[in-house]
């Protein structure tokens, strides 16, 4: 594979080949694993009230503002290692595209 297809939006989907497309939905299926695996996270931080809302701990909030407003190079080793994790997932999916 030399270079992928452009595309700007959703709408342009069927112009990428056959082997982009199940490219793109492997992608699209590690993201959706992504976000299930972050609520899992969050939810498991929160608290419950009476009526079943989840209430997030004001610590916690703390922490996550902190990180939301934080530059990666300003984030501590271990968070870095946290989204290198992440990328680690994606590299595993183009490393296979290209033959790395």
């Amino acid at each position: 594979m030399d270079k992928l297809t452009g595309i700007e939006s959703l709408d342009e989907l069927e112009k990428l080949t056959p082997r982009e497309r199940e490219i793109f939905e492997r992608l699209a299926a590690l993201e959706h694993a992504r976000w299930a695996g972050w609520q899992r996270h969050l939810h498991g931080k929160c608290m419950q009230d009476g009526k079943g809302n989840l209430v997030i701990p004001a610590n916690y909030v703390e922490h996550l503002e902190r990180q939301i407003k934080t530059d990666y190079s300003g984030l501590t080793e271990g968070e870095k290692d946290s989204d290198r994790a992440e990328v680690l997932k994606t590299w595993r999916i183009i490393a296979e595209i290209f033959d790395l």
